[in-house]
């Protein structure tokens, strides 16, 4: 199926499979938020002499949480670790087809700030939304 394609496939079996990923993501977060109300969509992006960008930031509990989307199992989060110094915060969320995980980074360019980052399957971002 689609689905099944998208999702699992090999990367050259769908040309825009992040992008599409990405889609998906972002319409499960406008899914969980409340009917009644329009939602905006954020997400944050340096540019000058090198680009980073986080897919997603969410509010909860009072706190910034960026999500990274990976449309695979691989992919480096350079970016996302970017943000987290710039921003001196010390969690977030990357959404990928890897199984439930977490990463540690103890950054050394901020002071050797220990940094977190919790891996959630694509499949499973109900279950990190529902709790909003």
């Amino acid at each position: 199926t689609l689905i099944q394609t998208i999702l699992a496939g090999e990367p050259q079996d769908v040309v825009n499979k992040g992008g599409i990923v990405e889609m998906v993501v972002g319409l499960e977060i406008l899914r969980y938020k409340e009917p009644i109300r329009r939602h905006k969509m954020h997400y944050w992006m340096q540019t000058g002499s090198s680009l980073a960008e986080v897919d997603y930031l969410e509010a909860r509990d009072a706190r910034i949480i960026p999500i990274e989307v990976k449309s695979s199992t691989q992919g480096g989060m350079k970016s996302l670790w970017q943000f987290l110094r710039v921003k001196h915060l010390d969690y977030a969320v990357r959404m990928s087809l890897e199984n439930f995980g977490t990463y540690t980074h103890c950054d050394k360019y901020d002071g050797e700030a220990v940094r977190h980052v919790d891996v959630v399957p694509v499949y499973a971002i109900q279950q990190m939304l529902r709790h909003e």
